[in-house]
């Protein structure tokens, strides 16, 4: 939440800005914005609601960005990798080795132009 705090000072701020935030919540362990949930491989359907609320926590921090927009500002939300989400695939690697899946190369990417 800090990095969002930030971004939205930096924003009000200043005249151009380039702002890159990597939010760590919707990596293991999650976060929900109350509590930290490690990855359990036992557990496939708690890991995936932890990441789903870890998730729409994320998503309620973008509007505090948002919000005071006072000049069209091009957004664009992505992500640093696809997801591996799943039995066969609880992280990137294998024994150490990292796994080269396509699914892993399906970035997610959105963008919106911000009027204020």
């Amino acid at each position: 939440m800090k990095r969002f705090s930030y971004a939205n000072e930096v924003l009000k701020n200043e005249e151009e800005a380039f702002l890159f935030i990597l939010e760590m919540a919707t990596h293991q362990p999650f976060y929900d914005g109350k509590k930290l949930y490690p990855l359990d491989p036992r557990r496939p359907i708690l890991n995936y609601i932890n990441q789903v609320n870890a998730i729409k926590y994320v998503d309620k921090l973008y509007p505090m960005i948002m919000k005071d927009v006072e000049e069209e500002t091009l957004m664009i939300i992505t992500s640093d990798h696809g997801d591996l989400f799943g039995p066969d695939y609880w992280d990137h690697s294998v024994h150490g080795n990292i796994r080269f899946d396509e699914r892993l190369f399906r970035v997610p990417w959105t963008e919106a132009l911000l009027e204020p």
